[in-house]
């Protein structure tokens, strides 16, 4: 889970930030998985790494998962390639790696590692998390755009 500074932006008040949802994905997504009895870990990182959970499959993994998640995050940028070699160094065995980011960041070094994962066994799934308002810019005039990451 990518915590950062990029990832704490909301494009209105009223909708959760970038982080929040991720943070309810993850969630959602462990707890299925504990409940069909596989082993979950968890990587939280922004320019290195925030948490590193090794996965388990015990009935405390989810109180673990869940603290973890309520940490701060929020670093100046976001290292989504290391954070997913460091998740398939502490997966053993031929597994799941979830990546959830906002994935603004250089595209290459991220699909080298997703590769590499792959070549060792993983699957890899990638959810990019974006605030409509990205998506969608509004048309009214001219505006002026900073990037949350740099100084």
């Amino acid at each position: 889970l990518d915590t950062s500074k990029s990832m704490q932006w909301t494009g209105h008040p009223s909708r959760l930030s970038k982080l929040a949802y991720g943070e309810r994905l993850i969630a959602a997504i462990a707890l299925l998985l504990l409940r069909q009895r596989d082993a979950v870990g968890l990587v939280r990182f922004d320019a290195g790494l925030r948490n590193v959970i090794p996965p388990r499959a015990q009935r405390a993994q989810w109180r673990r998962l869940v603290a973890a998640l309520n940490e701060p995050g929020g670093g100046d940028a976001s290292d989504v390639a290391g954070a997913m070699m460091q998740a398939g160094r502490i997966v053993r065995r031929p597994g799941f790696v979830v990546v959830v980011s906002d994935l603004l960041v250089d595209s290459e070094p991220v699909a080298d590692a997703a590769r590499t994962l792959r070549a060792r066994g993983h699957e890899v799934l990638m959810l990019q998390v974006m605030d409509p308002a990205e998506r969608d810019f509004p048309e009214a005039g001219e505006a002026l755009y900073r990037d949350p990451e740099s100084r």
